[in-house]
This record gives C-alpha cells, structure tokens and sequence, in this order.
C-alpha cells in the first residue's frame, strides 16, 4: 500500500510540474501571438505550433519526459518567433520612416 501511495504521490508531483510548465508555455505563446510573431515570423511560430501539439499529445499518452523536452523545445520557438516578429516589426518601421524623410526631403 505505501508503494502505491508512493507511486501516486510521485504521479501528482510530476504532473503538477508538467502543469505549470504548459501554463508558462502558453503564456509564452500569447506573448508571441500578440507581438505580431504569426505575421512577422510565420516559419518559427507554425514550428512552434506543432512542437506544442506534440507536447500535448505526448503529455496525453502520458509520457512525461517526451512531454517535458516537447514543450521546451516549442518556449525556444516562441522565443525566437518573438524576436523575430520585433526585428522584423522594427525593421518595417524604419524602413517607413526612411522613406517618409527621403520623400520629405524631395
């Protein structure tokens, strides 16, 4: 019986930990959707995309350490698909205002 309250508990840690983890990464993926990373950085963020989904359905087949490894790959593509989306933000915007002051100084 303690091996089995031991197995459980063990069970409940784990998944409490994997549960936190596809919060952040969600949360990391919201901050990505709103930076503009679907526009500006459409590459990264799909391959994110399915890094999450296969980070949910190993979390569903209960493998945990697949799930685990799954799900940090997918925060590194968000990540980048972030930076991405502000360079590549940015960069437009100057390009604009460079065109604006040379059309200025026409």
């Amino acid at each position: 019986m303690k091996t089995l309250r031991d197995d459980l508990h063990n069970w409940v840690a784990v998944s409490e930990k994997v549960h936190q983890t596809f919060i952040t990464l969600l949360s990391i993926r919201q901050q990505a959707v709103l930076l503009g990373a679907e526009d500006y950085a459409p590459n990264l963020f799909r391959q994110a995309e399915t890094a999450l989904l296969k980070a949910a359905d190993a979390h569903r087949r209960s493998k945990i350490s697949s799930a685990s490894q799954r799900a940090a790959a997918a925060r590194k593509l968000y990540q980048q698909a972030t930076l991405t989306a502000i360079r590549n933000n940015l960069l437009g915007e100057v390009r604009v205002k460079i065109q604006e002051a040379e059309d200025f100084q026409a």
